[in-house]
């Protein structure tokens, strides 16, 4: 908020130095027309030294703005957004998924060495179920031993390491 109010007031934010426009900033230093220089009179909208085209804008405007008007030069550009299409594309198709855990730790961090090997034990199966039900003393003996039933029926199951 303060560099808009600075720019109202006509100072630049950069440097807070008032900033003057071309026509009148012609007795100024070099640096100062260099970085505090620029804008339209607003009471001499049409001074042709504040609308004076840079040599960049010039370059464009003459030159790459009529050689798009051309059928080739289109067909060009069309044909190059359409590479960048595929590339993109292809290179979408060939993402793979995850993160390795290892890039997150510093490399003298013990936790790399433990995201190494738990990548190398664990990654076929890598969320491990536990299941623990404990025997309470409240429960009746019949709820207990269905507990004990259900937990040997599950744990010795196809999918389960038994």
């Amino acid at each position: 908020m303060i560099v808009l109010y600075y720019v109202h007031l006509g100072s630049g934010s950069l440097t807070v130095l008032t900033v003057f426009f071309s026509a009148r900033a012609d007795k100024k230093s070099r640096l100062y027309r260099l970085f505090c220089q620029g804008g339209v009179d607003p009471r001499f909208p049409a001074n042709p030294a504040d609308n004076s085209s840079n040599a960049i804008m010039s370059f464009f405007r003459d030159r790459v703005g009529g050689a798009l008007g051309l059928v080739r030069v289109k067909a060009l550009v069309m044909g190059l957004f359409a590479v960048y299409l595929v590339v993109s594309l292809v290179g979408l198709t060939q993402l793979e998924e995850g993160l390795e855990r290892k890039r997150l730790a510093r490399y003298d961090s013990y936790s790399a060495v433990f995201f190494d090997l738990e990548d190398s034990y664990f990654r076929d199966y890598p969320y491990r179920i536990s299941v623990r039900v404990r025997q309470v003393e409240r429960w009746p003996n019949w709820h207990n031993e269905y507990c004990n039933k259900r937990m040997r029926v599950f744990s010795c199951n196809w999918f389960a390491i038994c």
